[in-house]
């Protein structure tokens, strides 16, 4: 059997405006900009938690990705596509880390419950 994702009709709008797929691995940061072609450029990653805490935690550290990224491009590039460039960089970096983490503490906990059986 494979799962399927039945797209609620009133979700379209919102998933049109910002050219994504589908809601089915909200909730998800969206950072945009048009480029000088008028061309929508956007980046999507995901915001981790099940408390306020965790969630504001999550939407914090992108932040803080984005401010940094931002801050590190030249002031005479500062209005062009080079700054958002920059930031899906660092945006796919921080999500890398957070799954090279999160398969980690998966493989500790099978590893730990290995040892229940040695």
């Amino acid at each position: 059997m494979v799962p399927t994702w039945d797209e609620p009709h009133k979700n379209m709008p919102v998933i049109n405006d910002f050219g994504l797929k589908d809601t089915e691995k909200l909730p998800l940061f969206v950072a945009f900009m048009w480029d000088d072609n008028d061309e929508l450029n956007q980046v999507a990653i995901p915001i981790t938690g099940n408390d306020v805490d965790t969630v504001f935690h999550s939407i914090e550290e992108i932040v803080k990705v984005i401010t940094k990224a931002e801050a590190s491009v030249l002031p005479q590039y500062k209005r062009t596509v080079n700054v958002f460039r920059n930031i899906v960089a660092e945006l796919v970096a921080l999500q890398f880390r957070h799954t090279v983490i999160r398969r980690g503490k998966i493989t500790f906990r099978i590893s730990e419950f290995l040892r229940t059986f040695v």
